[in-house]
């Protein structure tokens, strides 16, 4: 019986070595293969037809970074470039990046839809950087739907772009939206990530009804800055929420716009970095002029970790 438990644990660790030497093997083998440089590049487009007014753009992607920009482009109402770049090793073919891009005019509408689906070869660990960017015409109101899976969402406008609807997504990466001065808000907006940060900044809203925006992370940072110094119109509502991470808010209003804040916190600290203009009491914060004819309400939240804020009020 026991000699038969000693060939058993003999075995055992035969296996053991194997599979270790295999491992080993393996990693050694990709170390030391040599490299190939990878630089692919694609561009897509939508001329310009007379009569659209909006886009609806629907633009998903598996991996790599998105960034969407508005231009003047003339004759053309979109342009998408994605580009790949960095190295495989010298025994793969990089072969065609898998993308797919369809556009149609519905009426008044454009309507886009992206997919950026890497082949296999593009998911795995090959030294490669992934890139997409879209460039959207400053005529055209946008309905903006980005997400990617891996990766990071940035979306900048133009003075007086209007965003009938924005939705920016990233299972994993960073979100970030910068509103120019002067863009004008028609529905809700949301920008969520599962894990990573969340940025929102802008300058000098315009509302056509009462909005919400909504910044939502579980494991990461919360922050946006806000500075409004014109008439909204309506009512801003911002919610900014992380389970582990911190939360930070900025505001800087001035005139008949005034602003209260409220925040929620379980494990951590909350500093109030500037208050001027405003009163303090307990986990509430509002400007001397609250309520006015515009207002923006702010909830701030987080289950583990710090409240950071800055506020200020000029008359």
């Amino acid at each position: 019986m026991r000699s038969s438990q000693q060939g058993l644990t003999t075995l055992a660790l035969v296996v053991v070595v194997a599979v270790v030497i295999v491992v080993v093997s393996a990693m050694v083998l990709i170390l030391v293969i040599p490299l190939k440089p990878v630089d692919v590049h694609e561009y897509r487009e939508v001329p310009s037809q007379s009569g659209a007014e909006n886009i609806d753009l629907n633009l998903v992607g598996n991996i790599g970074a998105i960034e969407v920009t508005f231009d003047d482009l003339e004759d053309k109402f979109l342009t998408l470039d994605v580009w790949v770049n960095g190295a495989i090793n010298i025994f793969d073919d990089p072969g065609d990046y898998n993308l797919s891009f369809e556009y149609v005019f519905s009426g008044d509408t454009l309507d886009v839809d992206v997919n950026l689906e890497p082949t296999d070869l593009f998911k795995g660990i090959k030294f490669l950087v992934i890139k997409a960017e879209v460039v959207i015409s400053d005529e055209l109101n946008a309905d903006l739907d980005v997400m990617t899976n891996t990766g990071s969402v940035n979306l900048t406008t133009n003075p007086h772009i209007n965003i009938t609807r924005m939705q920016l997504n990233t299972n994993t990466g960073s979100v970030e939206a910068y509103l120019d001065t002067g863009t004008t808000l028609w529905n809700d907006i949301e920008m969520s990530t599962n894990t990573g940060s969340v940025y929102l900044q802008w300058e000098d809203l315009v509302l056509t009804q009462d909005i919400t925006v909504t910044l939502v992370t579980s494991t990461g940072s919360t922050d946006f800055r806000g500075r409004q110094t014109v008439a909204l119109g309506y009512d801003l509502e911002v919610s900014s929420t992380t389970q582990t991470g911190s939360v930070s808010a900025d505001i800087d209003i001035s005139g008949d716009i005034s602003a209260e804040i409220d925040w929620s916190l379980g494990t951590g600290d909350t500093e109030i970095h500037r208050e001027i203009g405003f009163l303090k009491d307990g986990n509430h914060m509002e400007s001397n002029n609250f309520p006015a004819e515009d207002n923006i309400s702010i909830s701030l939240h987080t289950s583990t970790g710090n409240v950071d804020i800055w506020a200020e009020w000029n008359d």
